[in-house]
């Protein structure tokens, strides 16, 4: 596993995990919105129904969360928390039984 830089361990991971139901027109039409909105806010999938995104602050996190809430269907159940980028890192990831590194923190410019 890679060390991440000292200034990562203030910041965080919001992850958004979801269940929304696709038996309807309707129902398909809220979960394409609400995932689409997810990837606009600057989220990544993680695993399906699972999205995650990096803030450099509980305020900036703040600020997401308010944007999600806003977007959620009415149906289903959507869950945010967040965890410190040091607990984000040490999540242990596999494909099959091959370990694989969690996701590292995006080279991005995060603007506010």
């Amino acid at each position: 596993m890679k060390a991440r830089p000292l200034s990562a361990y203030r910041s965080l991971w919001l992850i958004a995990m979801f269940d929304l139901p696709v038996e309807t027109p309707v129902n398909r039409r809220d979960y394409t919105r609400f995932r689409k909105a997810l990837l606009k806010d600057g989220f990544m999938m993680l695993q399906f129904s699972v999205y995650a995104r990096y803030l450099p602050s509980e305020e900036a996190a703040d600020a997401h969360r308010s944007t999600i809430r806003s977007v959620i269907p009415p149906l289903g159940q959507v869950r945010l928390i967040a965890v410190t980028d040091l607990q984000f890192g040490k999540m242990e990831v596999f494909y099959g039984k091959k370990p694989r590194d969690p996701e590292e923190i995006p080279e991005q410019i995060l603007l506010f």
